[in-house]
């Protein structure tokens, strides 16, 4: 099992050096059997009630996630200045960051730890993008066991 970015794990598939991926994604994807969708909202630490006020904004991003290109984008279109005040290599880093109190992110709703909240459309921030969840998988008699996996994570996205 491998754990990357999407565009890592589309590159390795069309290889041919994985059998089953699933991919978080902004745009249709061919080829690909869309499970979920989820909205990419704005969070900040649980009861802070002004993180959100700041300017520029504070941001805290994984330095390739693929939220971040839409956040910055959204704050651009709508004149609202930004910085990013913690960058990482790793999600996980931003996590303590960000529950400090010090920055706020874009993620996907549903995925956020339980001490962070989403910081109301009153704050007057854009609103964002819908992604996906795809899972590819490939064709063969050597893949049984992917389309076993398959069928396991087609039943964890029903609930």
């Amino acid at each position: 099992m491998i754990s990357t970015r999407t565009a890592e794990l589309k590159e390795e598939f069309a290889k041919g050096k994985l059998d089953l991926i699933l991919t978080t994604e902004s745009e249709t994807a061919k080829g690909g059997e869309k499970l979920a969708s989820y909205l990419l909202k704005w969070f900040c630490q649980r009861g802070n009630t002004q993180i959100w006020k700041k300017r520029p904004l504070p941001l805290a991003y994984e330095q390739r996630c693929i939220f971040r290109k839409h956040a910055t984008d959204s704050l651009d279109a709508k004149n609202i200045p930004w910085d990013l005040a913690f960058v990482t290599a790793s999600y996980v880093d931003c996590i303590p960051y960000i529950s400090a109190g010090l920055a706020i992110v874009a993620v996907l709703q549903g995925t956020e730890p339980e001490d962070w909240q989403v910081i109301p459309a009153s704050a007057g921030l854009p609103k964002l993008s819908e992604f996906m969840i795809y899972l590819y998988i490939t064709d063969g008699p050597e893949s049984l066991l992917a389309h076993h996996l398959a069928s396991i994570a087609r039943d964890a996205f029903l609930y």
